[in-house]
This record gives structure tokens, C-alpha cells and sequence, in this order.
């Protein structure tokens, strides 16, 4: 249960409407909190599928169309993405840490893989961090500190 390990780990949940959109909404609660970057979920969607345009590799040149499923052509996948409701995936939450140059931590519901963290390629401030919940294959939410927590 995500509210169970996320209490565990000091956070409490924040969820949002989904609606496939929902890690683009955790996203954007999540940079309005620690970045203070005020941007409504949709616009998100669009500036991380722009980044994604422009920085079809990663900085050792390998190309993210590699870790994508289910789509002939990286513009396929782009076309794809940029669609309200189409689920995110890992490649766009790499966009997001790129784009802003912060570290996201991914706490899950899967026994095993409680943790993940993407950071970007760059060199980035290593005393801030985005927190999302992950509902395994499900449903992203922002996880929040708990009061007197930080």
C-alpha cells in the first residue's frame, strides 16, 4: 500500500484526478513546492515533449527511443505523448529531471523496488529533489512531508 510506505518514509500523499495524466500532474505540484515553477499539468505535458524533441539523446549519446514501448518511431511516441490522457512513462520523467535540472525520487508500491531515482545529466542541486508516488502500473500522485518532517 503506497500510503502505508510512503508514511514509512515520511511523506504523505497528495493525489490528483488522473485521468492519464496524472504523473504530469504530480510533476507540477511537485516543481510549485520545491521550485517554486508554477505550470498547469497540460503545459508540462508539452514543454517535456518539446525538451524531448530537441534532446532526443542522452548526454552519452544513447537514444532514448531505446527505452520506448509500443511505438514505431521516436515521432510516433512524441505525437503519442503530447496527447492529453496518454500515460507517462520513465523516458518523460528523464525529460523532466533534464528540463529542470533536479533529481526525482520515485517511491513505489512494489515490494522489492521501493525507491528509484532519476537524476539529470547535469550537474544539479543535490539539496532539493521532486518526490512522486507510483501505484505500480497504475496511477502517479505527489508525496508530500509530513508535518514537522522534511
Amino acid at each position: 500500500d503506497l500510503r502505508k510506505i510512503a508514511s514509512e518514509k515520511g511523506y504523505r500523499v497528495s493525489d490528483n484526478l488522473g485521468l492519464g495524466n496524472c504523473m504530469f500532474y504530480a510533476l507540477s505540484e511537485q516543481l510549485e513546492i520545491v521550485k517554486r515553477v508554477k505550470i498547469h499539468h497540460f503545459e508540462l505535458r508539452r514543454s517535456l515533449v518539446q525538451y524531448l524533441r530537441e534532446h532526443p539523446k542522452m548526454v552519452d549519446g544513447t537514444d532514448l527511443f531505446h527505452f520506448v514501448k509500443g511505438h514505431a518511431t521516436w515521432d510516433g511516441y512524441l505525437t503519442d505523448m503530447e496527447r492529453d490522457g496518454t500515460w507517462g512513462d520513465h523516458v518523460v520523467l528523464w525529460a523532466a529531471a533534464n528540463c529542470y535540472q533536479i533529481a526525482i525520487h520515485v517511491i513505489s508500491s512494489l515490494p522489492g523496488l521501493i525507491k528509484v531515482i532519476i537524476k539529470p545529466d547535469v550537474p544539479f542541486d543535490q539539496s532539493k529533489h521532486l518526490v512522486l508516488g507510483h501505484v505500480h502500473e497504475l496511477h502517479y500522485v505527489g508525496l508530500q512531508p509530513l508535518q514537522g518532517r522534511a
